[in-house]
């Protein structure tokens, strides 16, 4: 048995998350519709390049704390998604590139949020991921680079204004 901090961490979470959360090696994978079914783990920022030089490239091939670069990480660490700037043989690049590269990529793009899913403010070329979705219909993002810029965020806005693609899992 792995008794280092993050498997001890990764099985106290699939714990508390109850049914559809798994430990495998240390990580918590949660899929979008066990996040929403208990609710997804608390906002926070475990960004592993938080601390890196702005701009370079990344583990997934997306420049570092920049919003595609955490929206990768989220996609690997919360959806158990293998993503990367060329997931499914498509260059997603720049956010503003998500929605078309979705739709290249045979996924669900809609006005409907989900715990798990990203989404694409309208006007902006922005990403950010599906933390939560609250009582009231708000959903909760998490994001970098929004404001203040290279930096983790945390948002609840209304849904209005919003796409989501939709990953499996």
């Amino acid at each position: 048995m792995d008794t280092t901090p993050e498997a001890r961490l990764g099985r106290r979470s699939a714990l508390g998350l109850g049914l559809g959360a798994v430990a495998a090696g240390g990580l918590t994978v949660v899929t979008a519709e066990s996040a929403s079914a208990v609710g997804a783990a608390d906002p926070v920022d475990d960004y592993p390049y938080k601390n890196s030089t702005i701009d370079v490239p990344g583990r997934w091939n997306f420049f570092t704390r920049e919003c595609t670069s955490f929206v990768a990480w989220r996609l690997n660490r919360r959806n158990g998604i293998a993503f990367n700037n060329n997931w499914r043989g498509v260059h997603w690049g720049d956010a503003s590139n998500w929605i078309h590269a979705a739709g290249l990529a045979r996924l669900t793009v809609n006005r409907t949020p989900r715990v798990g899913a990203v989404g694409v403010p309208d006007g902006h070329g922005h990403v950010a991921w599906v933390n939560r979705i609250r009582s009231n219909g708000d959903v909760s993002y998490e994001e970098y680079n929004w404001s203040p810029p290279h930096v983790y965020n945390h948002r609840i806005l209304p849904r209005g204004g919003w796409r989501y693609i939709h990953f499996p899992g």
